[in-house]
């Protein structure tokens, strides 16, 4: 059974009523109403939802009849109008809510970061496809959250496939990943914990007010860093050989074409010196040497 607690309504002190909001309309256009506690009350009956009840969505709107499950029981104390002749609620949260808010969201936020750390620091991309092949195995910690190949996973899916070992890639992150954790998943999250908390479906509109206040979100995310963390890159023996002779193939191939650079460069510096050196014996046979002259130590002259 709802509680008929006391309301103020433009200043007025309403008992017997109580603060939905309906899940279908904008904020500014209807979303808030008043409905009577008596006939908001459970009644027990697996139809109940389909129940329709009296709406007011402002004191010169029409009545309205809506279903109950399109509408949520929210905590407000003061409803007021807005310019628009619709019911406003400017008190949304209640002191618990927000204490609960602010205890519950970064813990949330810690998790939703080392999960999108994990997911994406184990990723196979193409970089480990083209040394490996098909044959790669990343295991990604952040916290407490640990992804294989890409996915979360369970304590139980931690180990690589047997006879595979670890490569020299991947090692520890001390500073973590900044992550973007979209606002709609943090709420529907926040949403449920504050609920089973207070012991009452909480308004989404509520939280994300009061996480808006808190930590911004301008932009439909927080953005938050995850806890450090750790990558192991395993790959078969088999791939890892393969790998191993490529990269030899590869160093050799660098060696070699250094080789023949180095080379060239050198007979390009022996031409260049012995270009100079024949430019001056024809200096030296006109005579005047180590410059132009217009007579000869031999007493010709051109």
């Amino acid at each position: 059974m709802a509680d008929e607690t006391e309301i103020s309504v433009e200043g007025e002190p309403w008992t017997g009523l109580l603060v939905v909001a309906d899940l279908s309309k904008p904020e500014d256009q209807g979303y808030y109403g008043l409905v009577q506690a008596s006939e908001w009350q459970w009644t027990g009956d697996p139809k109940d939802p389909d129940r329709a009840v009296t709406l007011w969505r402002g004191p010169s709107k029409p009545d309205e009849k809506v279903q109950r499950k399109h509408l949520l029981e929210v905590e407000c104390h003061a409803v007021h109008v807005d310019e628009n002749g619709f019911y406003t609620c400017t008190q949304p949260f209640s002191e618990a809510i927000t204490d609960l808010v602010e205890e519950l969201t970064e813990p949330l936020l810690n998790e939703l970061a080392n999960e999108r750390a994990a997911e994406l620091a184990s990723y196979i991309h193409d970089g480990y496809e083209d040394d490996f092949g098909e044959d790669v195995w990343i295991k990604a910690e952040y916290g407490n959250a640990v992804a294989v190949n890409g996915d979360l996973v369970s304590r139980k899916h931690q180990k690589p496939p047997r006879g595979w070992v670890l490569t020299e890639r991947g090692g520890f992150d001390p500073s973590g990943m900044e992550e973007e954790i979209d606002l709609e998943s943090l709420i529907d999250t926040l949403v449920y914990q504050i609920s089973g908390r207070i012991g009452r479906q909480v308004d989404s509109q509520i939280v994300t007010n009061a996480v808006a206040k808190e930590y911004g979100a301008k932009h439909g995310y927080i953005v938050w860093r995850s806890s450090s963390g750790d990558m192991e890159v395993w790959t078969s023996k088999k791939a890892l050989r393969q790998h191993e002779k490529e990269e030899e193939e590869r160093k050799k191939a660098a060696q070699e074409r250094r080789a023949r650079e180095l080379q060239e460069e050198r007979k390009k510096e022996e031409e260049a010196r012995e270009k100079a050196r024949e430019e001056r014996r024809q200096k030296m046979r006109k005579g005047g040497f180590p410059g132009p002259k217009d007579w000869s130590p031999t007493g010709e002259t051109d």
